[in-house]
Order: structure tokens, then C-alpha cells, then sequence
């Protein structure tokens, strides 16, 4: 006899994995040491503040690396890429320790939330409606398109020309929104992009 499995429930995580900055080689600044304190003070708290983490040595695989860098405490993608000409996201060290203390929370919170939105929305095809709603994005480059798949993200560079093809089956009307998440972990709402256009 033949059979096929389907998902069903997919098992999502919402665990955030934070690795935290890398030891100092030599020695560190004032602001530096107050910034390590409240990291090892949140580290090692009890309450996680609404999220699941689980804090790793720096040159362990995470959703959000953090660097200390200067005066500044920057918050980098899974790819420890550090952007120099862009938005990235970052904390001014040169401030108080509780106020240091609360925007960190506050951008850890913020970052948890994006990354369980991305999480989730790639197990959306799984559930009823996949069979008759489909998407498919490419990236035109010099002439030449690209097909994004699902299991890759494809670097983009300046210029490439994004197209997202939408297709709905069924007899239901459904809403679509497409949403741009940059380094500062910032939403932007692409399309609709004017208020009351029809998406």
C-alpha cells in the first residue's frame, strides 16, 4: 500500500538564541565594563522579561549576535555580518546602567518579536488554504532573473529589482502585505504602501 505524510502542527520554537560579545583581547573602557555588568546581570536573571532565551559564547550559531564596538553596543543578524554603510541596530553605551539596562530589554523584546513573526509565517503554506494560494519571488539583475526559494535568502545589491507574484485559488478573497524587516529590526510596509490602496 502507498502512503504520504503531511504537516500538520508544525512544531515552531520561539526560542531567541543570543551570543554575547566576544572577551576582550586587551583591556576595556569604563563604558565597556558597564555594558559587560548588565549583560552578565541579564544573563544570569531568572525573569526573561516575556522572552525564551538561551545565551551562547560568541562564536556559537545565534538569531542575534552582540558586539561592543567603541562606545556603541550593536545588535547583529544570525551572520555577525557587520554592515558599515546602512541601518544597523545600536545602543549607545554612553548612558546610565539602568537606562542602559532597559534599552537593551526593550530591543531584545522588539527582536524576539520579528524573529517569531518570521518563524511562524514560513510554516503558513502548511495549513488549509496552501493547496490553493501560492507565492513566488525572483530578483531581476542585470537582465538575468533569480528565483528566491524558501530554504535560501539571496543577498541583494543595489539596483536588483524584486517581483512577488501572488496567486489565489480558491473562491475566497484574501488580504496581502507585504513587509521589508532592515538591520535595525524595523518594519516597513512595502504594500499596500498608501493608505487605503487595495491589496
Amino acid at each position: 500500500k502507498e502512503a504520504y505524510a503531511r504537516l500538520v502542527k508544525p512544531n515552531v520554537s520561539l526560542r531567541l538564541r543570543i551570543a554575547l560579545p566576544p572577551k576582550p583581547v586587551f583591556g576595556t573602557t569604563a563604558l565597556e565594563t558597564q555594558a559587560r555588568q548588565v549583560l552578565t546581570e541579564i544573563s544570569n536573571a531568572k525573569h526573561t522579561f516575556g522572552v525564551d532565551i538561551a545565551w551562547v559564547p560568541a562564536d556559537k550559531p545565534a538569531d542575534l549576535h552582540l558586539m561592543l564596538q567603541g562606545n556603541k553596543l550593536l545588535l547583529l543578524p544570525p551572520s555577525a555580518d557587520l554592515i558599515e554603510i546602512g541601518p544597523q541596530k545600536i545602543i549607545d553605551l554612553n548612558t546610565s546602567q539602568a537606562e542602559l539596562r532597559e534599552k537593551l530589554v526593550s530591543s531584545i523584546q522588539a527582536i524576539a518579536n520579528i524573529i517569531s513573526l518570521l518563524r511562524m509565517s514560513q510554516y503558513s503554506p502548511h495549513g488549509p488554504f496552501s493547496e490553493q494560494f501560492s507565492i513566488k519571488a525572483s530578483v531581476e539583475r542585470a537582465g538575468k532573473y533569480l528565483d528566491f526559494t524558501g530554504d535560501k535568502i539571496r543577498s541583494l545589491r543595489e539596483g536588483d529589482v524584486l517581483t512577488f507574484n501572488f496567486k489565489n485559488s480558491s473562491d475566497s478573497a484574501a488580504d496581502v502585505t507585504v513587509l521589508f524587516i532592515d538591520n535595525e529590526y524595523s518594519i516597513t510596509a512595502m504594500y499596500p504602501a498608501e493608505k487605503g490602496e487595495n491589496n
